[in-house]
This record gives C-alpha cells, sequence and structure tokens, in this order.
C-alpha cells in the first residue's frame, strides 16, 4: 500500500474487525496469522480437560499458543473464564507451552494481560499469556502490505482510503527515493551518537575510535550480498551506536535513512510502505526498542520482515540493549512479530566491551578523555566517555544534595519499571516525587521544590547527558510538559529497583494521572502484584466500564469487589449468543469452567437446538462438543458430528494443535458417529502435514488412546517417529519434556529412555529458560528412575533457575522437595529466602507459609522480614 496516514489506515482496519463475528472473526484471524507466519506459525490453541480443546493458534518451535475469539460486547467474566479454562486445560495436557495468546476485537484487551498476570501467570510461572485486542490486531494487520490486508480483511481497502501523496513516492515520472548519500551525515549527533564529555584541552568532537572485535563482524555483515537486519546488542553507553556509524561511514555510494518523525514507529512504517526504497539503502534504526515496543511496533515488526524479503539491497542496521533483546524475544510477551523477526532474520552482533590495550594506551596520549576514563573506570570507557557514571553519581549524591530530585527520579524509574512510559509528565512527577521524602525532609523542602528539584534533575552532566530531559510534544494535542529519564537510568532502574516498594504517593499519582488504556491495565497489574488490591480496582473499573474484558475479570477475582457486581453479566451472554457463533460459544463455555450452573444453561440450550451449530474453528468445536457429551447431549453431539463430517474438507487444518483439540475430543465422546469422524480428521491430518516430531509424539500418544483398533495407522505414525527422533533438541527442554512424556503415555518407552540417555549427557548445556518445564522434567526422571541425572538438573536448577516471580519461587521448591533431592532443595530455599522474588506479593505469603510447614524458621524469618519490609515502605493497608 502507497504511503498511508497510519491513524487513518488503522480506524479503517478497526472497523472492519469490529463487524466480524463468530466465524467470520475467526476466519480473519487464521488468515491474519498465517499471513504473520506462513513458515512457523500454526492457528493453534491448547488443550481442555480432555485433550488439545482450549487453544486456536500455535508456533511450534517457540510453543506459543493461541486462543481467539470475538468478544466484542460481552463481559468481562466470560473473558476471564474462558481464558482461564482454555489455559488451564492446555497446561494440563501439555506441559511444554511457553506462551498463550489471546486474539479479541475487544476494544481494551490489556484487561487480559491483567488477569493473567496477576492470576494465571502466578500460577503458572513459566508461561507467557498474551493478548490481542482490537488494537494491537489493527497494528498486526496495518504493517501488512496492501495485498495482504485485503486478504486479511477480505475487502479491498483501496476503494475506501486513497492515502495523500508523499514525499518519497512517485511524482510523475520522477520518483523520490528515502534517504540521502551517507557522505552527507557528518555530523554523527544527528544518528543520536552520544556527545562525549567536555573535558577543558580535550579535542574538540567525538574522541578517535578505537575497533573492537564487534566492527569487523558488523563491517563483513554489511558488506555481505542481500538484504539484513543487523543488531548491535550491548548495555547503555557500551559504543553500539557509535560503532554503527562508524561502519555506515564507509558505504560509498549507499543512501541512509533515518525515519524519526512524527514518531519512530509511524516514520519507519510510512518508508517501509511507501514503495521508494531504492537499492543499496540503509535504514538507521538506533534504540530499537523504540521501534518495536510500541503500540504500533507489532506492525513495525512486520513492515521489516517484508521489506526483507522484497528487496535484494536493503539494510537494517540497530542497536538495542540485552534487556530490550530479551523483551521483546521473550516467548511470554507481547511482541510475537518481534521476536519472529530478531529470532529467525535478524544477525546478533553482541558488543565486545573490552579495548586492546595498546591501542586505549595510544588514545589516552592524545586525548584526556581516554586518560580520565582509564583512571575512573577502566573497565567502563565507553559509559564513561557518555557521563553514564556520571548520572549515576548523581543519582545518589541527589539524596543528600537535593532530596527533592532524587524524589523525583525515584519516581520516574520506579514508574517506568511499574509500566509507565519511559516519557513521565511533570504532573505525575509532582505528585508521585513527595512519598520518597521522609517528613523531615518534606518539611524542609520549600513551597518551589518541584521547580527546583527539576531544574537540578534537568542538568548537563559532563556536557554529554541530562538525567531527566525536557520534552515539549510536537503534535499540539498534549499541552503537558513531559520528562525522558535517561536510558543509562532506566537500565539502571530495570536491574535494581524491579522490586523496590513504592509510596502511597506514588500510586495515588497513578491513580490520578495514569488514562491511556494500556498503561492503566500495566499499572493495575502491578498493583495486585503488590497486593493493593482497592488500587487495582480502581484503575480496572474505568476500563470495566468500557467491556474491557481483562478489566471484568480482574474485578471478578478482586477480593475488594462484590462478585455480584460482575457475575450477572454472563447471563445476558448466555441468553443472547447466537449458536452459529463458534468461536464465541467455546469461548463462553471455557470461561465458565468454575461456573457449572452458568454452564449447564448454555449446554442446555445449544442441546435444544443443536442444528444450528456450525463450523468454527476446530477448537471451539472441540469444545462444544466435549460439554455436550459430558452433559449426555448424546444426540447434540450426533447431529452436531454430522454436521462436521459434512464440511470435514473445509476445516483449517493448517494447525496440529487445533486439529488434535477437535480430533481428541471427537475420539473421545461417547457418540460413535463423533468417533468415527475423529479417526477420519486424524489420518486426513497426518496424511497431508509433515507433523513435528514433539508433537508427533503427542499424535501418537492420542491414537494409542483412542484408536487401539486402528493397529495400521497407529504403526505408520510409530514408524515415522523412530525415524525421525534424532530431530528432538536435546538442549531445549521446553520441546524435550513433553517429548519425553508423550512417548511414555504412548508406550514408546525405548525411545523415551533414549531421549533420557542423551539427556543426561548434555545437563551442562541444557537451556532451563523460565518455563516449569525443567522443573516437569525432573519429576519425569524422578518417576522413571534415572536419578544421577535427576541429581545433576536439580543442582543446575537450584544454582541457574530464575524463577523471576514469587509464586514460581514456591513451585520450583516444591518440585525440589518432591524429587528428594534434599542438596539442591537446600540450596535454592537459601537463595529464595535472601534474593528471591517477592512479586506478587501473593506468591510470597504463600512462600513465607512454605517455609514455615517444611521447618525452616530461619529462612522462614529472612524472607518475611523482606516481604514485611517491601510492604511497609509502599505503604499498604495491611502487613
Amino acid at each position: 500500500m502507497a504511503a498511508v496516514d497510519l491513524n487513518s489506515l488503522r480506524k479503517l482496519v478497526e472497523g472492519q474487525l469490529l463487524r466480524f463475528e463468530g466465524n467470520a472473526f475467526q476466519d480473519c484471524m487464521d488468515r491474519l496469522i498465517l499471513e504473520l507466519y506462513p513458515r512457523d506459525y500454526q492457528p493453534v490453541r491448547a488443550a481442555g480437560p480432555k485433550g488439545d480443546t482450549k487453544n486456536d493458534g500455535y508456533c511450534p518451535k517457540a510453543r506459543v499458543f493461541f486462543a481467539a475469539h470475538a468478544t466484542r460486547g460481552e463481559r468481562i467474566d466470560k473473558t476471564k473464564a474462558k481464558i482461564r479454562s482454555d489455559l488451564e486445560g492446555c497446561l494440563k495436557e501439555h506441559r511444554d507451552v511457553k506462551v498463550w495468546r489471546f486474539l479479541t476485537n475487544d476494544t481494551l484487551p490489556g484487561e487480559v494481560d491483567q488477569f493473567v498476570d496477576n492470576e494465571l501467570r502466578p500460577l503458572h510461572a513459566g508461561v507467557t499469556i498474551e493478548v490481542w485486542g482490537l488494537k494491537r490486531l489493527a497494528n498486526e494487520i496495518c504493517k501488512l502490505t496492501r495485498m495482504q490486508v485485503d486478504r486479511v480483511l477480505d475487502i479491498n481497502l483501496e476503494t475506501k482510503h486513497r492515502p495523500p501523496k508523499v514525499e518519497g513516492t512517485s511524482r510523475g515520472s520522477r520518483t523520490t527515493f528515502l534517504g540521502r548519500p551517507v557522505e552527507d551525515f557528518t555530523d554523527p549527533h544527528a544518528l543520536e551518537v552520544h556527545r562525549p564529555i567536555a573535558v577543558s584541552s580535550a579535542p574538540t568532537g567525538l574522541p578517535s575510535y578505537i575497533a573492537r572485535t564487534h566492527d569487523a563482524a558488523l563491517r563483513e555483515e554489511l558488506d555481505s550480498p542481500g538484504s539484513a537486519l543487523i543488531v548491535l546488542v550491548g548495555g547503555s553507553s557500551t559504543g553500539k551506536t557509535r560503532a554503527a556509524y562508524e561502519a555506515v561511514r564507509a558505504m560509498s555510494g549507499w543512501l541512509l535513512h533515518h525515519p524519526i518523525f512524527p514518531s519512530r514507529t509511524a516514520a519507519l512504517i510510512e518508508a517501509l510502505q511507501s514503495e521508494s526504497v531504492a537499492p543499496k539503502t540503509i535504514i538507521w534504526l538506533n534504540e530499537l526498542q523504540e521501534y518495536l515496543m510500541t503500540d504500533a511496533g507489532e506492525i513495525a515488526s512486520s513492515a521489516i520482515r517484508n521489506a526483507l524479503l522484497d528487496h535484494r539491497h536493503l539494510k537494517f542496521v540497530a542497536t538495542v540493549w540485552p534487556r530490550h533483546w530479551q523483551d521483546i524475544t521473550d516467548p511470554s510477551g507481547p511482541f510475537s512479530s518481534g521476536r519472529e523477526l530478531l529470532t529467525n532474520q535478524a544477525t546478533r552482533i553482541d558488543i565486545d566491551t573490552d579495548f586492546r590495550g595498546d591501542l586505549l594506551s595510544s588514545a589516552a596520549q592524545s586525548d584526556v578523555r581516554f586518560r580520565l576514563a582509564l583512571a575512573a573506570s577502566p573497565t567502563k570507557i565507553t559509559q564513561y566517555l557518555a557521563a553514564g557514571p556520571a548520572l549515576l553519581d548523581f543519582f545518589k549524591d541527589c539524596k543528600d544534595r537535593s532530596p527533592g530530585a532524587w524524589a523525583v527520579l525515584c519516581a520516574a524509574m520506579d514508574g517506568y519499571v511499574a509500566g509507565h512510559p519511559q516519557f513521565s509528565t511533570s504532573q505525575f512527577l509532582a505528585e508521585a516525587a513527595p512519598g520518597y521524602l521522609t517528613d523531615e525532609e518534606w518539611g524542609e523542602v520549600g513551597d518551589d521544590w518541584f521547580e527546583r528539584a527539576l531544574a537540578c534533575a534537568s542538568v548537563e552532566l559532563r556536557g554529554a547527558a541530562r538525567p531527566l530531559a525536557r520534552i515539549i510534544p510536537r503534535n499540539g494535542l498534549d499541552t503537558d510538559v513531559h520528562y525522558r529519564l535517561a536510558d543509562y537510568l532506566v537500565q539502571y532502574a530495570q536491574q535494581e529497583r524491579r522490586e523496590s516498594p513504592a509510596p502511597r504517593s506514588f500510586w495515588d499519582a497513578v491513580l490520578r494521572n495514569a488514562h491511556e488504556p494500556g498503561v492503566v491495565s500495566t499499572f493495575a497489574r502491578a498493583a495486585d502484584d503488590r497486593g493493593m488490591h482497592k488500587e487495582a480496582a480502581r484503575l480496572w473499573m474505568p476500563l470495566a466500564l468500557d467491556g474491557d474484558s481483562e478489566a471484568l475479570h480482574e474485578l471478578l477475582q478482586n477480593p475488594t469487589v462484590a462478585a455480584e457486581e460482575i457475575v450477572p453479566l454472563i447471563h445476558d451472554a448466555i441468553d443472547t449468543v447466537p449458536l452459529s457463533e463458534t468461536t464465541e460459544l467455546g469461548w463462553i463455555l471455557t470461561e465458565l469452567y468454575r461456573h457449572e450452573t452458568l454452564k449447564a444453561r448454555l449446554v442446555d440450550r445449544i442441546s435444544r437446538s443443536p442444528g444450528e451449530l456450525r463450523i468454527g474453528a476446530p477448537v471451539d468445536m472441540g469444545q462444544i462438543l466435549e460439554e455436550l457429551d459430558d452433559a449426555n447431549q448424546s444426540e447434540a453431539v450426533r447431529v452436531y458430528s454430522q454436521t462436521i463430517r459434512t464440511h470435514l474438507a473445509s476445516i483449517d487444518a493448517s494447525d496440529f494443535w487445533s486439529i488434535t483439540a477437535l480430533s481428541g475430543a471427537l475420539l473421545e465422546s461417547r457418540v460413535q458417529e463423533a468417533n468415527d469422524t475423529g479417526r477420519d480428521l486424524a489420518r486426513s491430518y497426518f496424511e497431508h502435514h509433515k507433523i513435528e516430531v514433539t508433537n508427533l509424539a503427542f499424535f501418537l500418544n492420542q491414537l494409542t488412546s483412542h484408536l487401539n483398533d486402528d493397529t495400521e495407522f497407529i504403526d505408520e505414525v510409530r514408524a515415522e517417529l523412530n525415524a525421525r527422533i534424532a530431530e528432538v533438541d536435546i538442549t531445549d527442554v521446553i520441546s524435550l519434556h513433553p517429548a519425553i512424556a508423550n512417548l511414555f503415555y504412548a508406550g514408546e518407552e525405548s525411545l523415551g529412555h533414549l531421549l533420557i540417555t542423551r539427556l543426561s549427557k548434555s545437563i551442562d548445556v541444557l537451556n532451563l529458560s523460565r518455563s516449569y518445564a525443567p522443573l516437569e522434567l525432573m519429576e519425569l526422571l524422578y518417576e522413571r528412575g534415572h536419578l544421577q541425572a535427576l541429581k545433576q538438573l536439580a543442582l543446575k536448577i537450584a544454582k541457574e533457575f530464575n524463577p523471576g516471580l514469587s509464586h514460581a519461587a514456591l513451585t520450583s521448591l516444591v518440585h525440589l522437595h518432591r524429587v528428594e533431592c534434599d542438596e539442591a532443595f537446600a540450596l535454592m530455599a537459601r537463595r529464595m529466602a535472601k534474593s528471591g522474588p517477592i512479586l506478587p506479593v501473593a506468591g510470597a505469603e504463600k512462600l513465607v507459609n512454605f517455609y514455615e510447614g517444611m521447618g525452616l524458621p530461619v529462612l522462614r524469618e529472612i524472607y518475611s522480614e523482606r516481604l514485611l519490609d517491601f510492604r511497609r515502605r509502599e505503604g499498604a493497608e495491611t502487613v
């Protein structure tokens, strides 16, 4: 699509998404995901209580599961119940789930993230739950080409919106290409190279450049044929941007384009959709997270992916912190397209922090700045030159020199960690900061304390950086002044203040100033994590009133909100949902997993008119069949099975987990017609698709459990599995554990033990990840009597496993105790007591009780004191 105004395009796409209901929405999601993951993605949703019936989307390599449901207008309690049931059913049958993602055309899906973070994630710390709502789905679609957008929405948007001409598009017979010759970029600071410290008698301009090992790798990638995304990865002020600048300067004959206005993401998307990218063009993406980790970041990621495929001589040169690389590629994070981009298409080059001693000494002889850096911080030369240490020293010294400035910086850092953008409004800072000061300090700051604090915190350090940089919005819509926290302090906050208590004034400021739905939901989850349920409820309520499903779910679970205010909303959905809306029916049935009476009401309604049921997402069809079968509605099962059999050829069979969800429900039914349909579906899928080997083990297990009479079919599957067993990656615990478990379930004992034997030789290099898979693998080894491998793995977990959440810390200790690895248990118990996670508070409280129950009073005292101190310092009403 030619350069399109992003906001106009998004409105058109959102409007179309809102028109989709039931099967139409599911079909749209299938088309979208297939466009986004043409090679790796399979639309999947994981299992229900009797099989894989609670997921709608799956990435085989990343172990990402999807659930799609047109939730427009439905109540939050429905969405929450559906999510919980689908997720828990998936985890029950598939212990290797890394990410579970919910797709909805609701306008405020961030509420589901809250539900996942505060209720589901603490219980399943190894699984990431994401929500793609109306805005994110629109972003996903907008990042595609015009033809792809038309295919996904099944319309021709060009007839609805013809974008204006912009610079860089064709003008008459002449085309204006994006960018300027690299030789024209003589000012490195225009490309965001840090200004160096200002020192008298030092040479002017940038310090002389000292090459390191990453420079050769960077030049090699730039000189290689074809298109590429090259990402320099390193901490703040380690020289990433300078290295990129020096390498690009040598690319004579190339154009360089720096997309930055009106925003980085919008400028990048517009550039890549403009059809004005010339051969031999470099796209400069300094601070890649500011392009990919935004509202439209997923659109930008897909635009880059498409550009790499469409252009033969295009180089993207990007820089990013390791933390942001991890955030984007985290299977539990919301950046699926960004993860796909960085994992499969980017060339990562890590910054070498070491300089050759002789080159550094030579530079120090001619430049006093190097001499000062060597004397002050010999292991952080680039950071010193870019004033990084000065920023941190300034923050620490502020506590005594200017308590008001210190409090403002604390508020900005904690706001960023808890969910606020890096840009904080002056009003938020003014309201949040006072709580960081003692009564004595507050009494001495004076009436004009905030103005003086801002002036102090905004001072330029060493002529290079400011702790807080004043930003005045350019769009004219936001009149409040913003302050941007220096990236070096952001990095410090992420590492050192992630579980620092924030005072009451901070949360009061959040309640008064957080308005953007994504920011509100993030803060609400943070409040729930800290046990501040009243504050969380106040944040969720406006979203819930607007129909945000996540907010409704969270309020239903919130102990300060009466359930009677939320639960009745379910009745409307049960009584009004069209029976032709397969996806919505499946979703509601899943949501009501804890409400048997309400679920029975819907099942009864379905059973009275089964002829109205239609074909839809396989997982939703499976859910409907499963609930009808559980309710002994055999006639309804027979009628619906016949409908499915009639349209078997039209069922989307591109996703393994979605198909096995439906086939499992059919095969497990008490109705023979359902069994026959399940058999045909399973065989058709096996004959027409190459199943990933770890999934093949599950497939064999499903067949041996329900098709013992079809030995020929089972033998075919078994033969393929034996032939491909070497494909299992022994170092990837996420896929390894389910492969072994399913082999044992299917009776393939020899293959299961073969993988364990291979594992025992590779435990040192096993990637533990942040899922529960290594814990469950440990229990499998215990059950199967592989005690030596068990001990090795247990000790590795005790030393290296990073739970991330307090619930996960408790789970890891429970698993270690269960497998009777006393040494490993004692080691990890001490580690968690002294430095383990405090958040969520609910998990921390359970961990305190666990230490008490295990007869570990010393560790209980250590951990409980940390928890109590955290709660007191946050001003919690109860501790």
